[in-house]
């Protein structure tokens, strides 16, 4: 006898919901163009639509594929946040929960970690509406034990897979979730905001599209942590990234701890990869501060990868970008450097960010006249608020770091508020720098 759900699915007034885990973004990805019966040849740009910096959307008329980001690295600062932020797009819950093993993760082990995690997040019941999808016969040969030991459904990957989750779909009830380990309400008020900033899309799309969108995961405050604040610091190779982050953990960290990003005099990218080091608190806020490679330097190898890991520590309303340029070297390369870094992004991030302008023991002079002597350069501090700051790499001094925490709107904002350092007639942790 027919479900009520698969007789809905007939009539085409719904969609089956697939939600897609896995290591590999890349194997994701393929996963999900085979389920949607995306043809790479045809179809050679990714029609999957980022709905947060971990999270993106693809459809057509029988399913709707939620691909989730890697919750299950180490490095992932917000597995919370995108679980929950996975159960509003999803909500009431999936059809089918899709884990997709890449051949680089296929170990046992490792598979059973992930499994595991999963479980963790969504309870026991989830195994039944679970398939582990393997990339190949051989490893699919090789792993099959463990789907009769747990009795969860394993299967490769092949270009009949569109049908075939069509009938893993209807032989299976949708999963419900018990919003145990995670709040309904917040899930809710995440599933709200989602479904406003589709409206707003949708608005956009009718008129002009606007040149950016910042569909970030701290979009609701609601579910926004609001205990980390990132701080982190873009640029060109050569322009002292990496040394201003090591001034400002110098000036948080003389007694806790010694880590330091690696920076010297080079004409290569020194920095390879985002780098983050944790900070002391800042009025009861943690601080985490982020180093980012050259994304516009052609020896910077795979830059889409760094810009999209980058994107992550963009959580609405708890960063700072701090936009580093050397004193007395404003190449050809950094004009109009915000606009191309909001383009590489995709978001508009002149509101959280400051010029941070090194080597000022090199300056001679006033800051001011220093800055309005370059068209470009007084162009790009004027899109930011006119908030700019100098670093001199080789000082000590932590009071150039206490003044630069203070032109960041968050913290300054905070000041404002509170200026005794008191919240809520509880006094925070004391600011280390202010």
């Amino acid at each position: 006898m027919m479900s009520r759900l698969t007789q809905t699915m007939k009539n085409g007034d719904s969609k089956y919901i697939i939600t897609l885990f896995g290591k590999k973004a890349e194997f994701k990805d393929l996963v999900g163009r085979m389920i949607l019966k995306e043809d790479p040849l045809h179809h050679p740009v990714n029609t999957f639509v980022k709905t947060t910096d971990d999270i993106s959307l693809g459809a057509n008329k029988t399913f709707k594929v939620v691909c989730t980001g890697d919750i299950f690295e180490e490095h992932c600062l917000h597995p919370d946040q995108q679980i929950i932020d996975c159960m509003a797009l999803s909500h009431p819950g999936p059809h089918l929960f899709i884990l997709a093993i890449h051949a680089e993760h296929n170990e046992e082990g490792t598979v059973v970690d992930q499994i595991d995690k999963l479980r963790g997040h969504f309870g026991e019941r989830f195994t039944s509406n679970l398939v582990v999808l393997l990339p190949s016969i051989e490893v699919f040969q090789a792993l099959s034990h463990l789907g009769k030991q747990s009795n969860i459904q394993f299967a490769t990957a092949n270009e009949y897979l569109s049908s075939t989750c069509e009938q893993w779909c209807s032989d299976r009830e949708p999963f419900l979730y018990e919003f145990t380990n995670y709040s309904g309400d917040v899930v809710k008020r995440r599933m709200r905001s989602f479904n406003k900033q589709s409206s707003l899309n949708d608005n956009y799309r009718r008129n002009e599209p606007p040149p950016y969108h910042d569909t970030r995961i701290g979009n609701s405050a609601s579910v926004a942590p609001d205990n980390i604040f990132n701080i982190i610091l873009l640029g060109q190779t050569g322009t002292g990234k990496s040394a201003s982050g090591n001034t400002i953990l110098a000036a948080g960290n003389s007694k806790s701890s010694k880590k330091s990003f690696k920076s010297e005099a080079n004409s290569v990218p020194v920095t390879k990869q985002c780098e983050v080091i944790k900070a002391k608190k800042l009025h009861g806020v943690q601080v985490m501060v982020v180093d980012t490679p050259d994304f516009f330097n052609e020896l910077t190898d795979n830059p889409q990868r760094h810009i999209e890991e980058c994107k992550s520590y963009f959580v609405s309303g708890r960063y700072a970008v701090l936009l580093v340029i050397q004193v007395g070297r404003f190449t050809d390369g950094e004009r109009g450097i915000l606009e191309k870094l909001e383009k590489k992004l995709d978001c508009k991030i002149r509101d959280q960010t400051t010029v941070l302008l090194t080597h000022a023991e090199d300056l001679e002079g006033c800051p001011k006249a220093f800055i309005d002597s370059d068209v470009h350069l007084k162009r790009t501090v004027d899109m930011c608020g006119n908030r700019f700051h100098l670093f001199k790499n080789k000082s000590k001094e932590p009071q150039q770091v206490k003044e630069l925490i203070e032109k960041i709107p968050f913290f300054a904002q905070i000041n404002r508020d509170d200026p005794k350092g008191e919240s809520k007639n509880k006094r925070a942790p004391e600011c280390c720098l202010c």
